[in-house]
């Protein structure tokens, strides 16, 4: 029986010990907060106990989940690695690409398992979709969202479009030749609503809408390739296809929209951590995956400071 804990139990840091506590061998042990309160809000949901420190909880578990503020991320995941515990660590990964690679390193020297929760990996749009992407050319992504507290110490470049990054880097396998964003701030001190263009070595072109401020949610992948079209939408859970097929000497266009409805993503994300800490196996979104998203994500962001000299 795995022993897992779970590292800040805000608002998204309480589903994964939910989450923990639901699957089968696996015993949640106990979380940590720097709330007392919140941290005994979730304890007492869940049956388990409230731990003082991270060390605490650290010397009495196998695995946990890093869920705590973005800039926090590199300290606790150092300090779980070294103690020789498996960890996931919430997105943003780190805050620097140099952070990013001192854990990466010493996660192969400790061999532990560290998975960085890019949780629109694990959405039923991309297993059911991602075959479809044969020779994609254009890509437009688009993710919006209301605005929360949340998450305000970081750009949405950051918070939201780092999630469409990295599945764009996962079905585009090529250098990138060509950056340029423009972004705001809105209604914080940070970049609040972002667009980027990537034109890739192979001369794939991608957009991403990333926005915070938005009155809906709408969270949306459009690949474009050589006679046929996939939609992902991540919030409704349904893909679109659309192919030229001939009929005699002549085209039309054949397809639909599959709906799968919604999956919890976030379930499938902690299984597959799980699965990856008892089989040794390396994780859907490994560190290195992380990192090369961080980068671009960074990259994104200078060119909007250049622009602006407002982040």
């Amino acid at each position: 029986m795995l022993k897992a804990g779970v590292i800040g139990v805000g608002h998204l840091g309480r589903f994964h010990a939910q989450k923990y506590a639901a699957i089968d061998g696996v015993k949640l042990v106990g979380v940590y907060d720097l709330s007392p309160e919140r941290a005994k809000l979730v304890a007492d949901e869940l049956g388990v106990a409230v731990y003082n420190t991270i060390d605490d909880l650290l010397k009495e578990v196998d695995l946990v989940s890093i869920a705590t503020p973005a800039i926090t991320h590199f300290e606790v995941a150092h300090k779980t690695l070294e103690a020789g515990v498996h960890c996931l660590v919430e997105k943003p990964f780190t805050r620097t690409v140099q952070e990013a690679e001192t854990l990466i390193k010493l996660s192969k020297d400790k061999k532990r398992v560290l998975q960085v929760g890019h949780l629109e990996r694990f959405n039923i749009v991309i297993s059911e979709g991602a075959g479809l992407i044969k020779d994609p050319k254009f890509i437009e992504c688009q993710r919006i969202a209301p605005f929360t507290a949340r998450s305000t110490d970081i750009s949405v470049i950051l918070d939201l479009m780092i999630h469409d990054i990295d599945i764009v880097l996962s079905l585009v396998k090529s250098g990138i030749k060509d950056i340029d964003a423009v972004g705001v701030p809105v209604l914080t001190d940070k970049i609040d609503i972002a667009h980027a263009r990537i034109v890739f070595d192979n001369n794939v072109l991608v957009n991403f809408t990333a926005s915070r401020i938005s009155q809906k949610v709408f969270r949306k992948m459009r690949i474009f390739q050589p006679y046929s079209y996939v939609g992902l939408d991540f919030q409704k859970g349904e893909v679109e296809v659309f192919e030229r097929v001939k009929q005699g000497d002549k085209y039309s266009i054949s397809g639909g929209v599959q709906p799968f409805g919604p999956t919890d993503a976030l379930k499938k994300e902690i299984e597959s951590f799980v699965e990856c800490v008892v089989e040794g196996k390396a994780p859907v979104v490994g560190a290195e995956d992380a990192t090369k998203a961080l980068d671009i994500a960074h990259r994104i962001i200078k060119k909007i400071k250049d622009k602006t000299e407002v982040l």
